[in-house]
C-alpha cells in the first residue's frame, strides 16, 4: 500500500468523510485511487447503516465491562498479549459516562 493510501485511509477511518472535503490533494487522490475510494463508499454504508439503527440505552455493567476492555486494551504495549495485567486508562470512565451505546442486538 502507498504511504498516501495508508494516510488517506486512516484519516478516513478516525476524522470521517467531512475532514477530507476541503483537502484538494485528498479529492484528486480519491478520484484516482480505485481501492482508497471503495474504503470510502465502505464507511459511508456503515455510517448509513449506523445512523439507521435505534440508540439503545447499555446497562451500566455492560458499560462497565466495554469501558474496563477498553481501558485494558489501551494500557497494553504494542505486542504484549491479551490477558496481561491491564494498567488504567485516566478519566475514560468519566469521559464516557453519559454515551449512548448502540448495538445491532435486538
Amino acid at each position: 500500500m502507498k504511504p498516501i493510501c495508508r494516510e488517506l485511509q486512516e484519516r478516513l477511518a478516525s476524522e470521517g468523510a467531512q475532514a477530507l472535503r476541503v483537502d484538494a490533494a485528498a479529492q484528486r487522490h480519491l478520484e484516482e485511487c480505485t481501492e482508497c475510494f471503495q474504503v470510502l463508499e465502505g464507511l459511508a454504508r456503515l455510517d448509513e447503516a449506523l445512523s439507521a439503527m435505534p440508540a439503545l440505552d447499555a446497562s451500566e455493567r455492560v458499560v462497565n465491562e466495554l469501558l474496563a476492555r477498553v481501558e485494558a486494551e489501551a494500557a497494553r504495549p504494542a505486542g504484549e498479549p491479551p490477558g496481561s495485567a491491564p494498567r488504567r486508562w485516566p478519566g475514560s470512565r468519566k469521559r464516557f459516562a453519559g454515551c449512548r451505546w448502540r448495538s445491532g442486538r435486538r
